[in-house]
């Protein structure tokens, strides 16, 4: 009786987990990256990312979990970095020149008091460790009610040319199609609601993003005997801040050609990420920390050599309002990419970037990766 019923345990465990749908999916990859600035100093070092996506599914209902580690999230162990401030502190005298801590914290040091009273005024510079660590990022269930798709949770909004990527907390979706219209409404805590509508006509698709605030998203997408076309237009009810960007790609002779213009008003900056350059999150005085105003023209020419994929992309930024030359930038970027037969990729990235009138933001880097899908 009990190796009846211990058998029939382990059959009961051993059907559910072969009704189970689970996939895990992710990347990882390693980049050397040297700088030389034309101010004669230069940089080296290491890093390295990993993204996990982990996917439940139980008929039309699934759960996506994606996890990401990216190089510089705090933790509570890996490299320091220093920070410097000021703080207000009370002593019994009045007494110039006394080294004391600026706060609790013991990891400050040297914060020198100076005499304005008995109120006294400390510097003092602290100690962070921060490092590698997994962190979650998106998380969402989608299932289907009827003929709606549904999607619940957390996630991101994506890369595009134009404007930085963000992630929406606690966000809903609802979409549909009726008689050849998609219809999607979203909202969530760190947005309002938007409503989307997108169809094909004679080949050629186009959609509208109505916002709040009167604001509305563009997009016009086509192919036309072999040249690929797109326009996409980010309106906005504040003034001079709409932005634009036009993409044609086609392949001639083995060659994959590719033309891209964004476009920028003089109350707001291009902060996307495309081929046309990483713009996003860039620090200010960056070649690409954009500024208002500033338009992007890019050029990619793409073929294939001896195993290779290989790249070449010139971009050129100019603002229209400046006065002189000195905050234009450009960018000449070439990419070698080669399957190894390990199951990883390695890649070669050189990019000579030039701001005019500043040699500390002029650099040539080589950036060299290795990575693996799974």
């Amino acid at each position: 009786m009990k190796k009846q019923i211990i058998a029939a345990a382990v059959a009961a465990s051993v059907s559910a987990v072969a009704l189970a749908d689970v996939s895990i999916t992710g990347s990882t990859k390693v980049n050397y990256t040297y700088t030389d600035k034309d101010d004669g100093t230069s940089t080296n070092g290491f890093k390295n990312e990993t993204d996990l996506a982990i996917v439940g599914k139980n008929g039309d209902t699934s759960v996506v979990m994606k996890l990401a580690m990216d190089e510089g999230q705090a933790t509570s162990s890996g490299f320091n970095s220093s920070t410097t401030g000021t703080q207000t502190v009370t002593v019994d005298s009045a007494t110039t020149g006394v080294t004391t801590n600026a706060s609790s914290d013991s990891a400050n040091t040297s914060a020198v008091i100076t005499d304005t009273g008995h109120t006294h005024t400390a510097s003092y510079a602290t100690t962070t460790t921060t490092g590698n660590s997994l962190a979650l990022e998106d998380v969402y269930l989608t299932t289907k009610v009827g003929d709606i798709d549904l999607k619940v949770g957390d996630w991101d909004n994506g890369d595009m040319p134009l404007r930085a990527s963000s992630r929406g907390r606690n966000k809903v979706q609802a979409s549909t199609s009726v008689s050849g219209l998609n219809l999607s409404w979203v909202s969530g805590a760190n947005q309002g609601d938007e409503i989307s509508v997108g169809t094909s006509i004679a080949g050629v698709g186009v959609s509208y993003k109505k916002k709040e605030a009167k604001a509305a998203d563009y997009s016009v997408k086509a192919d036309l005997a072999g040249v690929a076309v797109s326009h996409i237009a980010l309106t906005s009810n504040t003034a001079n801040s709409d932005r634009t960007v036009t993409e044609i790609s086609t392949k001639a002779g083995g060659v994959g050609i590719k033309l891209g213009m964004a476009e920028a008003d003089s109350a707001v900056a291009i902060s996307g990420d495309s081929w046309m350059g990483d713009y996003e999150g860039n620090a200010s005085g960056s070649v690409f920390a954009l500024e208002n105003g500033m338009d992007v023209n890019a050029v990619e020419l793409s073929t294939s050599m001896e195993g290779n994929t290989v790249k070449f992309i010139h971009a050129s930024i100019d603002k229209d309002t400046a006065t002189s030359n000195a905050a234009d930038r450009s960018m000449n970027k070439l990419v070698i990419t080669r399957p190894l037969a390990n199951g990883t990729t390695f890649e070669a990235v050189y990019v000579d970037a030039e701001y005019d009138g500043d040699t500390s933001k002029s650099y040539q880097s080589l950036d060299l990766e290795l990575a693996v899908k799974f």
